[in-house]
């Protein structure tokens, strides 16, 4: 009788330790655990409106980040001006939901295609085209932009960013906005995935905002 009784005890237990896990996330996704390293940047970055999920209940932490989905974070964070113009960019047409973020970050000189004629929206974001793309919104929003070029020296693929981005990448590292993969590794060309990207967005926005 009294094995049965710590038995129901236990249950009731565990399933309101669930409830109020349930109860406390600020965000509704169920493949984000609790307590994962970036459970609280996907809560902050779905809370200020500049990630939603990729389903009612998903966040899909290690999905590609894409071209056309980082735009889009960053017109919503800059009060999602509108554009004055047409994109020059043949793959990225008026119905697509990043055709106003795409138009108002080309006539910014934000962002540049790929081409004259393409943006390639549903390609990766490499961790350079992401952080060039940080740099030049932060000129537009008036945020700081200083850097210290001497903080790459130590990551030993310093030497394979592109030169667009050697700025960029030395103003975020500054800033603390991003850090390599590693230690010495920078990992330019490599691709940021959402968890990675809501991690750095994060930073950025707090930057932005003054909170940093």
């Amino acid at each position: 009788m009294r094995k049965s009784f710590l038995a129901v005890l236990t249950v009731i237990v565990l399933c309101f330790s669930l409830c109020v896990s349930v109860l406390a996330a600020d965000h509704p996704f169920l493949d984000v655990p609790s307590g994962i390293w970036y459970e609280d940047s996907v809560e902050y970055v779905y809370r200020h409106g500049l990630m939603s999920g990729t389903g009612a209940d998903r966040f899909s932490p290690m999905g590609t980040m894409t071209r056309g989905m980082v735009v889009t974070v960053l017109h919503r964070l800059s009060g999602s001006p509108a554009p004055q113009e047409a994109c020059p960019f043949t793959d990225v047409s008026p119905e697509d939901y990043c055709y106003s973020a795409v138009c108002w970050a080309y006539e910014q000189n934000i962002t540049n295609g790929t081409s004259d004629t393409l943006f390639s929206p549903s390609s990766y974001v490499t961790r350079e085209q992401l952080v060039t793309f940080l740099y030049r919104c932060a000129g537009w929003l008036s945020v700081s932009t200083s850097y210290k070029l001497s903080v790459l020296s130590g990551y030993a693929d310093a030497e394979s960013v592109s030169t667009y981005a050697l700025e960029p990448f030395s103003w975020a590292v500054t800033h603390g906005i991003i850090a390599g993969t590693d230690e010495t590794h920078l990992s330019p060309v490599s691709g940021a995935n959402r968890a990675q990207c809501a991690a750095i967005l994060t930073r950025f926005h707090l930057l932005v905002s003054g909170s940093n």
